[in-house]
């Protein structure tokens, strides 16, 4: 007689980060529990990532009325259902959480299974390779990104990761969607050449954290974010330190001048 496997549907509703954050319940719930694992994502520059995770199967929505329609009438099909919350608490890192709201051990690390990427950093240059998120532009909140910029050029190679700015959702609707399909596949390629990631909070901080390479952030963002609950803790939540509180990640000082940020980056990421 076959076996028949109980199915779960983890369901993203949230921003790029939310969604990569989310993997790690529909990862859980295959390797905790032994679910087939469906994961619902609205971000299409995601996919092409995801599909090589064989623990759970990406499917794209959107947020048009058939779409929701036709979402509702598969999710009568499972077993079980887990949705991002609608506000996170703010009281465990979001990885706990969505973990806990599947019925899985609460463990804040997760991993984004990419075996097709090439992972050697053995072969060194002179200067370390540093993956620099375009996002630090958008949310540089006053700081002076281009002068920030010439320091660290004269001691790593930059390589650039992410959308331009204009394309950004903090943009308009129409440049949002031209953003969404572009996939994030040689982003993620250029991530794991390099060897270290550095922008603000955001989507390419938990997808490169994911993916294994150590980063550097910067803060200020986090400041802006609006706990749920009277009782959450941005800084205790938000951020790879507390994602993965073993990874030697250096969160920077919130609104700290560039000369700290450049003093902490060297001598957390020295060139050999």
């Amino acid at each position: 007689m076959q076996t028949k496997y109980k199915k779960a549907a983890v369901i993203s509703t949230g921003w790029l980060g939310d969604s990569i954050i989310c993997t790690a319940a529909a990862a859980a719930l295959k390797e905790e529990k032994g679910f087939e694992v469906d994961f619902f994502t609205k971000w299409p520059q995601l996919k092409s990532i995801l599909d090589f995770d064989s623990r759970f199967n990406t499917i794209l929505y959107n947020k048009s009325l058939l779409s929701r329609t036709q979402l509702s009438l598969k999710l009568l099909k499972y077993d079980l259902v887990v949705r991002e919350p609608e506000g996170w608490s703010y009281i465990d890192p979001y990885t706990i959480e969505i973990r806990k709201t599947a019925g899985c051990l609460p463990i804040s690390e997760f991993e984004i299974k990419a075996p097709f990427f090439n992972r050697d950093r053995s072969i060194k240059n002179n200067y370390l390779k540093v993956a620099i998120s375009r996002d630090i532009y958008k949310k540089a909140y006053g700081r002076n990104i281009e002068a920030l910029l010439s320091n660290l050029s004269n001691v790593y190679e930059l390589y650039w990761v992410g959308l331009d700015a204009t394309k950004s959702s903090l943009f308009g609707k129409k440049n949002s969607q031209q953003g969404r399909n572009n996939s994030l596949f040689k982003d993620a390629e250029i991530m794991l050449s390099c060897d270290f990631f550095f922008g603000p909070e955001g989507g390419l901080l938990y997808l490169a954290g994911g993916l294994g390479l150590r980063t550097a952030y910067l803060t200020e963002h986090i400041g802006h974010l609006k706990p749920f609950n009277k009782d959450g803790d941005c800084w205790k939540t938000i951020g790879n330190i507390n994602l993965f509180p073993n990874g030697n990640h250096v969160a920077l000082p919130p609104h700290c001048p560039n000369e700290l940020v450049f003093e902490k980056i060297s001598k957390e990421f020295p060139n050999q």
